[in-house]
């Protein structure tokens, strides 16, 4: 199913799709914070749900991201099924922290009636930061000693698919994709995603969360099931977690990325870091609404 170059032993094989841009502003984020804006002041009363339907109609998440809501004849999947492409090597997806959803699991008060529900990623998010917005920070924050939850807070990463297809209504990025795995023969047996929590350290998602042990358990029962090695895609900071999972599985049996995966294909990676993030750790920018914040 992918084609790349091979990069050496225990590597298997590597395609980067797209820019590794770091350093470059994620229009997609910058839309998100000037939604949650325009969300705020129409809670704070300086102009009608109204007027800011109207405004969020009006400017489109389809702008960045391809209308998804709009009807197309061409599918790339189909137009793959008729050529006879067809399902082969299983696929785990390491996605971005964008897709990566958050829920809560146990919070305060102010936060008890989003049992289960997003606190990052959809409508839900949206809600819980415009009702309340210093409730959402205290709940999405981590301990500043340990890296990880504080006392009586329990956010975790959302599973399975829906987790990573739709960021929300109308802003799809996972989506287009799994819709054309699909067309191929792909299914929930052979397609599985693995969000995490992207606030923590990455060495705290395994010792929280077990997740690099989860990743691999997930990969090899697919490699097993199916007979056939894994493709395992990362899009953005997953490529980073990625890489990191590579160290691990190979630092605790070494081999073993070359036994069980058939290939990697990086999605616009952030393979050299993100230096922009720079700008908010220095200036401690944590007020998401001020415009200078997101746009350092």
């Amino acid at each position: 199913m992918v084609n790349g170059q091979r990069q050496g032993s225990g590597q298997g094989v590597q395609r980067d799709v797209g820019p590794h841009a770091g350093s470059q502003k994620d229009p997609h984020v910058l839309y998100m914070f000037e939604a949650l804006d325009s969300m705020q002041q129409a809670a704070q009363g300086h102009y009608s749900f109204e007027a800011l339907m109207q405004q969020l109609k009006s400017t489109s998440f389809g702008s960045f991201m391809g209308d998804g809501n709009a009807t197309t004849n061409w599918r790339p999947g189909q137009a793959a099924a008729k050529k006879g492409w067809k399902a082969k090597h299983p696929v785990v997806i390491v996605p971005g922290f964008v897709t990566s959803g958050l829920e809560l699991w146990a919070g305060q008060k102010c936060a008890q009636s989003y049992f289960r529900s997003r606190m990052w990623g959809t409508m839900g998010m949206m809600q819980a930061y415009i009702f309340d917005k210093e409730c959402w920070f205290r709940h999405m924050s981590l301990d500043p000693t340990t890296g990880l939850d504080p006392e009586g807070i329990k956010v975790r990463a959302s599973q399975g698919l829906e987790s990573i297809d739709y960021f929300m209504q109308g802003y799809w990025v996972w989506s287009k994709i799994l819709e054309s795995l699909g067309d191929i023969g792909y299914d929930s047996n052979s397609l599985v995603a693995l969000a995490f929590d992207w606030r923590m350290a990455v060495p705290l998602m395994e010792v929280r969360d077990g997740y690099f042990s989860r990743l691999r358990s997930t990969v090899e029962w697919l490699h097993l099931h199916h007979g056939e090695k894994v493709v395992l895609m990362s899009h953005s900071y997953g490529e980073n977690i990625a890489r990191a999972f590579y160290t691990w599985a190979e630092t605790n049996e070494p081999g073993w990325v070359e036994e069980h995966l058939e290939a990697t294909v990086n999605i616009a990676g952030t393979a050299l870091g993100i230096p922009k993030a720079v700008t908010a750790v220095l200036s401690d920018c944590r007020e998401y609404e001020s415009k200078m914040c997101h746009l350092s």
